[in-house]
């Protein structure tokens, strides 16, 4: 992959922003920071091959218990498989937040999380339609 400077991005942004966007994506340099330009659906393949998503429900004591591979330790409690499930997500959403707000200090503390959680920012609204679940117990 070609290095850019960025001073051949700025006078060429649209050329530069479309070749990354339907060629792939495009490394761009500026003393001594070197930046991606990657296109959201390019990073959706890459995190859907890379850092599966799969939700696992198990129960105990009638008590549902909801777990997300990759995360293992934020969890989900309901009385039913649609409530510990929307408490997972909750769970999940707070962590959405925290790594938008600042990512640098999040993708230091949790680097693993930081992949599965860009996924689902980029599934949105729909992730619960879209994953897989397995039921036990």
């Amino acid at each position: 992959m070609e290095t850019i400077q960025s001073s051949e991005v700025r006078k060429h942004w649209g050329k530069t922003f479309d070749e990354a966007f339907y060629k792939g994506p495009a490394v761009i340099e500026k003393n001594n920071r070197v930046n991606l330009l990657i296109a959201a659906p390019h990073m959706k393949s890459l995190l859907s091959r890379e850092f599966p998503i799969q939700y696992s429900i198990e129960k105990s004591e009638g008590v549902y218990m909801a777990n997300m591979t990759g995360i293992p330790d934020i969890f989900g409690y309901g009385d039913t498989v649609k409530i510990a499930l929307g408490d997972l997500f909750n769970h999940l959403k707070v962590l959405i937040d925290e790594m938008l707000e600042d990512f640098d200090r999040f993708s230091s503390e949790r680097p693993r999380d930081a992949f599965y959680l860009l996924q689902l920012v980029e599934i949105d609204e729909q992730a619960e339609e879209q994953v897989a679940v397995t039921v036990n117990g």
